[in-house]
C-alpha cells in the first residue's frame, strides 16, 4: 500500500461501476486506494473487508462483482472485468490510466 496521493479518475463517474450498489462501489475505492503502484492488491478478504470497514459477505459479494464480466463498460477488455484473482490478491485491469 502506497502513503502517495491518488487522485481517482472523473470518468469513474460516467462508469457502469457508478450504477452498482454502494458497497461494490465503496470495494472498488477501497481497491483502487490501497492497490500498489502496478495495481495489484495484496490481502485476503478479511483483511480488505476490514479496511473497507464492510462485512465478509459484502466484501466477497463486491469482489466477485468486480471479477465478472460487465458488458456496460467502457473497456471491454477481460470481458469489462476490474479485478483479476491473483495468488497474492487481486489486479487491477487497466490500473495505469485505463478505462474503467
Amino acid at each position: 500500500m502506497s502513503d502517495g496521493f491518488m487522485k481517482l479518475p472523473n470518468g469513474l463517474l460516467t462508469s457502469s461501476l457508478w450504477s452498482k450498489d454502494d458497497k461494490t462501489r465503496l470495494m472498488w475505492v477501497t481497491m483502487m486506494v490501497t492497490a500498489d503502484s502496478n495495481g495489484l492488491v495484496t490481502g485476503t478478504i478479511p483483511e480488505i473487508a476490514t479496511i473497507a470497514k464492510l462485512s465478509l459477505k459484502d466484501t466477497e459479494d463486491g469482489i466477485k462483482t468486480l471479477c465478472s464480466p460487465d458488458k456496460y463498460a467502457q473497456s471491454k477488455q477481460h470481458g469489462g472485468r476490474r479485478l483479476i484473482k491473483t495468488v497474492s490478491g487481486w489486479q487491477i485491469i487497466n490500473y495505469k490510466g485505463g478505462a474503467l
